[in-house]
């Protein structure tokens, strides 16, 4: 049987994923956003990669900076039920 539960981890690979392509579709480096950020690019490399836990309030300013909604970098049902068939 399948669990239906889903894992901070795994929410934080979605939201990463979705910031990396994000990004890369408006052909920004990441130093060029983490500069804008006033982070490092690891820190930012880490939250796109799932490694660390992005606060909500560096997901707004990742969505400005990029010139997207925060809507656009969290997962949608889609992707969660996604995940949920993997599981």
């Amino acid at each position: 049987m399948k669990s239906n539960k889903l894992t901070n981890q795994a929410i934080n690979n979605l939201i990463g994923k979705n910031i990396r392509k994000v990004r890369d579709a408006k052909k920004k480096s990441r130093r060029e956003v983490s500069e804008k950020l006033g982070v490092s690019a690891k820190s930012l490399e880490q939250w796109e990669k799932g490694i660390m836990q992005i606060k909500l309030s560096w997901l707004i300013f990742i969505a400005d900076i990029l010139g997207v909604c925060v809507t656009d970098l969290i997962p949608t049902q889609r992707e969660i039920n996604k995940l949920l068939h993997e599981v």
